[in-house]
């Protein structure tokens, strides 16, 4: 009898721990969104006045006299990879590229520009979204 009470007591109380919530949506806004970095979203993030802007305010804050080359003339290319945050700042800002000078200044140059995004949407609530940016310039 003691067995058939202990094994009533533990298959009820399984069945009341084990319960989903009710009233949780799959469509929801993601609980862990938080710490989530989203490369799919209903709206992406955006700069004021467009990518564009962005990358003329990047052009603008660069620091050209930094870069030395020693080639008369030398294209470089580099991806640049952030996040923007939910309060449209920027975060982990990186570079990826084989001349170390120009993505230090390039990292530099996107830190220097100040205006925030508009953040990425997902069921209309703001998420991080990494964004990646090529960027090709010539020194002529």
């Amino acid at each position: 009898m003691k067995k058939l009470i202990y094994l009533i007591a533990v298959v009820s109380s399984s069945l009341i721990f084990g319960q989903e919530n009710q009233n949780s949506s799959k469509n929801e806004y993601p609980s862990d969104s938080f710490s989530n970095i989203y490369e799919e979203v209903d709206k992406e993030a955006e700069f004021p006045g467009g990518l564009n802007a962005f990358r003329s305010k990047f052009a603008e804050s660069f620091n050209h006299k930094n870069i030395k080359v020693e080639k008369r003339k030398a294209v470089f290319r580099i991806v640049i990879s952030f996040i923007v945050e939910r309060d449209g700042s920027l975060t982990n800002i990186t570079a990826e590229g084989d001349y170390v000078k120009f993505m230090e200044e390039a990292i530099a140059s996107v830190k220097r520009v100040k205006d925030k995004w508009s953040p990425a949407l997902i069921n209309s609530q703001p998420v991080r979204q990494r964004f990646r940016m090529p960027i090709t310039m010539n020194f002529d």
